[in-house]
């Protein structure tokens, strides 16, 4: 077993590097729990390390990075947040889409759009991170 990650200081960690509303992200514990497993199913799916997926135990809201080294550590945290900002925005983005794609006026369409394309390049601008990052575990640095 490596170093674990408590769910707790994993959220505050995620809203402490989000930036943006805290109003918009979830509060729920039954939800909170759904996101950070969907960040470590993401996580898993996304790794190279088959052997080595990470294991969330929600009995005790634990997480285990499948490490001892304190920089894999930190990154698998990161990464892990970035996963978790990337499903808050995704689902802002697909409710926007919802609520205002079908109200739109001439004068309003040029906003939705604007908005729309801003929301979409902060998503293509979080991937990027997560594969930046994953691309530093997978260059075998830190899996000596």
């Amino acid at each position: 077993m490596g170093k674990t990650l408590d769910y707790d200081t994993l959220w505050s960690y995620m809203i402490t590097n989000l930036g943006k509303n805290v109003a918009n992200i979830p509060n729920d514990e039954k939800e909170m729990k759904m996101i950070i497993n969907n960040a470590v199913d993401s996580y898993n799916i996304e790794s190279n390390d088959t052997e080595n997926n990470l294991v969330c135990d929600d009995a005790t809201e634990i997480i285990d990075l499948q490490t001892n080294d304190n920089k894999c550590y930190n990154i698998k945290k990161k990464i892990l947040a970035l996963f978790i900002k990337l499903n808050i925005l995704q689902n802002d983005l697909e409710y926007f889409q919802e609520v205002y794609q079908y109200d739109l006026k001439e004068v309003k369409s040029k906003f939705y759009k604007n908005q729309v394309e801003a929301r979409e390049t902060t998503l293509v601008k979080v991937n990027s991170q997560i594969e930046q990052l994953f691309a530093y575990l997978n260059d075998g640095v830190l899996n000596e």
